[in-house]
């Protein structure tokens, strides 16, 4: 089984794919904006209430595992757009 860490960096991975996938495709999608939220691996606000929120249980928000939903969330926002 793979830790919090290693399921977050794999969403990390797979968004970053998508996200050059989209751009080729349609550079001005909105869901563009968030591509920031990698370089410092804080993500905005918006960022979090979007894709984490109230997709991931009361309990686990703040935690790592909460971070991997929210990344995995917007991998699949991105793949979905495609």
């Amino acid at each position: 089984m793979a830790s919090a860490a290693e399921e977050t960096d794999a969403g990390i991975l797979l968004a970053m794919d998508a996200i050059g996938r989209l751009k080729r495709r349609n550079p001005t999608h909105e869901l563009l904006q968030f591509e920031g939220n990698f370089a410092t691996m804080r993500p905005s606000e918006s960022f979090v209430e979007r894709f984490g929120g109230e997709h991931i249980a009361e309990v686990h928000r703040g935690t790592e595992f909460a971070a991997a939903a929210m990344f995995m969330n917007y991998y699949k926002a991105l793949e979905a757009a495609q």
